[in-house]
């Protein structure tokens, strides 16, 4: 199985609540790469909004695979 890790940037808006902007990835090295890439949009994101956070998270969703009934063998 392989699970997702999200990048995450998370603003808090005009103080009311935090607003999170996920962008998923498959593996944690490619988001970490996005990561490192992503600072100067971090930078237009903390100007306009305080609190700005963002960073990596790997979550308990898996992708490629589903749970299925075991197969029944076939009567007639």
């Amino acid at each position: 199985m392989t699970y997702l890790t999200m990048l995450v940037f998370i603003a808090n808006i005009n103080g009311n609540e935090d607003m999170p902007f996920p962008i998923p990835f498959i593996t944690e090295a490619s988001c970490e790469q996005a990561l490192r890439a992503t600072t100067d949009l971090y930078d237009v994101f903390s100007q306009d909004w305080d609190e700005t956070l963002v960073g990596c998270v790997k979550t308990d969703v898996a992708t490629g695979y589903t749970i299925r009934p075991k197969a029944r063998p076939w009567s007639n």
